[in-house]
């Protein structure tokens, strides 16, 4: 069996900290103010470094060392009132995890994949047209299995600002040399073009266009690094022409919200990428409550072994939407094969897995999905997963999978199950468009309930007038509270208005080093439930005092309800609480009617203040003025 070599970031042992602190910081400026901005930091020390999105800059401040505090964080922003949000810039180490598996020799693996590949494949689908952007320690780009799939005019090395995205192996420290293969092991997985003779097997997307994406690098002390500000610069690269974005590593550290720049990068590139589709982002499965699985942007994936049981190094986690094999090509076969750099003397590898292979055969499935059918959403995606994610070939596991109250099958650990391409492929042939995204937002408790050992939290959701409702459940985040004496023996769990218990943190899963304040967390295990009703969150401790628990607020994500032709309202769907914006589709609908509405508006206002300007102009009766104002605060409900 191969080695894990799942990237994470991980917590730095270094000196007993918990992660390095930059020198850099994000600024949140409205772009219209930046120059001004820009000017006033210069006279503070700071020097520009780049833009990760409109609104979003990073500076660097000379001599900066260690953590700012929240006192200095406010300092900062308070050089001017045009700086709206300040955030420091985080460094972290990332290391390979291993569960003592060692690889077996090469060529005696059936290179025959499962998961529906072959199906996929014979419907003509190779992840032509298709780039996958591969964000990692960098590819052997010259790679003969690679390089001609290797989209060189779109990578780039955003750790260095270079156009050079090559590992730059350091073969003197051979410690090292394994995880700086990691990138050119997953491209193999994606996208290797090797012939049937070859010792690696060909990619599951075999001729697909690979855009390599450089956001860390090897400091020879301490191991390899990546900042947060390269991770949010290479979610974004050529979000034009990138489908999905594949990161084969995820924050470990537990119970952390993402920081703001990173977050709103996640949401444009719903919002806006592949031309308003909506570009993917997939990451694996890792620690519980990290900010990049939390988010509703983001596809997880779990890992599953050859025989269909659960990998060792695999937890619970409600945010997995999907699995895919973690160290084998089918559930039949043991150990897989794929590109490799650093040997002299071969180009091939067997000491490879974990869920970075899983996140790498999820990636390289969407893309034969997308060939099939490139105007699917993203969302549209996440819908296809869900269908064509199976539980019943996963042997003794499959009696662990549950039916939620939309009769859909989730497994605390594979999400909906092992995914099947050739499924996925023949909906997405077919794929009628899903609904608008509608997403409520609860702040103000039902019901609450404490006592010294568990407490329950209620958020009552109901509809209103005027306001179509979130008609089906995708996702579920809430932000919880929970600070008690025994962590280790805490867990937290959702249960929907159907009675489907989702479990968002299992017992043994916090430790004493984990603070939970206010940190969302996610679950997808209600996909397809009826969203109204009263959804109860519970936190409990077997053995031990609760200090402090809370859970400020629920928010609801999924399908909505309105009819052809039917309006959008502002509020889209109320329960005490403080609904989200409209999305892009609902102000274009909105912006057409008012263009529509407005001339006419215009020309019947004029006619009457025209009239009313006239000698012979009679006097309007108070309660008609009453039943225009009446109309008029109708109609703005109806119409935003």
């Amino acid at each position: 069996m191969p080695l894990t070599c799942t990237l994470v970031f991980l917590l730095a042992t270094v000196h007993g900290q918990i992660s390095d602190y930059t020198d850099k910081l994000f600024f949140k400026v409205n772009d219209k103010d930046f120059e001004h901005v820009a000017g006033v930091l210069r006279k503070e020390d700071y020097t520009f470094v780049s833009q990760i999105i409109s609104g979003i800059y990073v500076f660097q401040k000379r001599g900066l060392t260690g953590k700012l505090s929240e006192e200095d964080l406010q300092l900062i922003k308070s050089y001017d009132d045009k700086i709206q949000t300040v955030e420091q810039v985080r460094r972290w180490h990332i290391q390979p995890t291993s569960d003592g598996l060692t690889g077996q020799n090469l060529g005696v693996h059936d290179s025959r994949y499962g998961m529906g590949i072959g199906d996929a494949w014979n419907f003509s689908m190779t992840g032509e047209n298709v780039t996958l952007g591969v964000l990692d320690v960098g590819v052997d780009i010259t790679h003969p299995y690679l390089l001609d799939n290797i989209a060189q005019q779109l990578s780039w090395n955003y750790d260095s600002n270079t156009s050079d995205v090559s590992p730059g192996y350091q073969r003197s420290y051979g410690e090292f040399l394994q995880l700086q293969d990691h990138g050119t092991n997953v491209c193999g997985l994606l996208s290797a073009n090797s012939n049937e003779s070859a010792p690696c097997a060909k990619g599951v997307a075999f001729k697909a266009k690979l855009a390599i994406i450089k956001v860390a690098h090897l400091d020879v002390k301490v191991g390899i690094l990546a900042d947060d500000d390269n991770i949010a610069g290479g979610l974004v690269h050529r979000t034009d022409t990138i489908s999905v974005y594949v990161n084969a590593f995820t924050y470990s550290n537990t119970f952390r919200n993402l920081n703001f720049a990173t977050e709103a990068v996640l949401k444009q590139g719903a919002r806006i990428g592949r031309q308003g589709k909506g570009s993917m982002f997939v990451f694996p499965s890792a620690k519980i409550g990290g900010g990049l699985e939390n988010n509703i942007h983001t596809i997880v994936v779990s890992g599953v072994n050859p025989n269909g049981s659960v990998p060792a190094s695999v937890a619970s986690n409600a945010a997995v939407l999907t699995s895919a094999l973690a160290y084998s090509f089918s559930l039949m076969s043991a150990g897989m094969t794929t590109t490799a750099g650093i040997y002299p003397d071969r180009k091939c590898t067997d000491k490879f897995g974990g869920t970075s292979a899983s996140t790498a055969f999820l990636s390289g499935i969407l893309a034969l999905v997308l060939q099939a059918n490139p105007g699917l959403s993203w969302r549209d995606v996440m819908h296809i997963i869900v269908q064509s994610s199976e539980h019943e070939s996963l042997k003794s596991e499959s009696s662990n999978f549950t039916p939620n109250a939309a009769g859909k099958y989730f497994h605390a650990m594979f999400g909906f199950g092992l995914i099947n391409a050739g499924k996925a492929v023949s909906l997405a042939r077919t794929w009628t468009p899903v609904g608008n995204m509608f997403a409520v937002t609860g702040t103000h408790l039902f019901q609450r309930s404490c006592g010294d050992m568990s407490c329950s939290f209620g958020f009552d959701i109901k509809c209103v007038d005027y306001c179509s409702c979130v008609s089906t459940v995708e996702q579920v985040q809430v932000s919880i509270t929970c600070h008690t004496s025994n962590p280790n023996k805490t867990s937290v769990h959702m249960t929907s208005p159907s009675g489907t218990k989702s479990i968002l943190v299992q017992e043994g899963q916090i430790s004493t080093k984990d603070i939970i304040t206010d940190v969302l967390m996610r679950s997808v295990n209600f996909w397809g439930e009826n969203a109204t009703g009263l959804w109860i969150i519970n936190i409990s401790i077997t053995d031990g005092t609760i200090f402090n628990a809370n859970v400020s607020s629920i928010i609801i994500s999924g399908t909505n309800a309105i009819k052809s032709g039917e309006m959008p309202c502002e509020s889209q769907h109320k329960s005490n609480s403080n609904a989200k914006s409209p999305t892009p589709q609902e102000k274009s609908a909105l912006g057409a009617t008012i263009a529509v509405l407005f001339p006419v508006c215009i020309f019947i206002v004029s006619g009457i203040l025209l009239y009313l300007n006239t000698d012979h102009a009679p006097i309007i009766p108070q309660n008609n003025i009453m039943t225009l104002k009446k109309i008029k605060k109708r109609s703005v409900l109806y119409g935003k």
